[in-house]
């Protein structure tokens, strides 16, 4: 009777279907491996004048200083983080909510990000529905790449502002 029971138990239970995909980590350059924490200390992000102004501290008088910085974490641990990231997950859900449903969210079963060899990042899918597992799959890299360069042109644009300062205050 319990291998009776445990058949029927086993056929109700929803079939699951797991997509996978892989990416390949861009090298690291020595400008990309600096780690946040430390230009931010570096760049004038520690200390302070007291004043609303500049934020004083910091090596501004050497540059190139803080880009040769060895990284603390480096992009894979970004990328990792970032894929594991619950608002990388609810944006990707969303996107395929808007196109199947708010059913989407229940389908999907679980996530695995892994890495199996240096450079070679892996994601996971598990759904109860194949075409939606590799979809969610391939979406996670797209959207990956969009937060990445988000995240690229805001570096960008503080560096420009931050460079900017720089020249009006030496020119005063």
């Amino acid at each position: 009777t319990a291998a009776l029971l445990a058949f029927l138990v086993g056929n109700m239970q929803p079939k699951v279907y797991t997509a996978k995909a892989t990416m390949l980590v861009p090298r690291e350059t020595g400008s990309q491996a600096v780690s946040m924490s430390l230009g931010a200390l570096f760049m004038g992000g520690g200390g302070g004048s007291g004043s609303g102004g500049g934020g004083g501290g910091g090596l501004l008088s050497l540059p190139g200083v803080a880009t040769a910085l060895p990284s603390v974490t480096t992009d894979q641990d970004i990328i990792v983080a970032l894929l594991k990231s619950r608002t990388l997950r609810e944006d990707v859900i969303e996107e395929h909510a808007k196109l199947g449903g708010p059913g989407v969210r229940s389908q999907m079963v679980s996530l695995d990000v892994n890495v199996k060899d240096k450079g070679v990042i892996g994601v996971a899918i598990e759904a109860t529905d194949s075409k939606l597992a590799a979809e969610l799959a391939n979406s996670y890299f797209d959207r990956l790449d969009q937060l990445l360069e988000r995240q690229s042109i805001q570096k960008t644009k503080r560096q420009e502002t931050f460079y900017a300062s720089q020249l009006e205050r030496s020119a005063k």
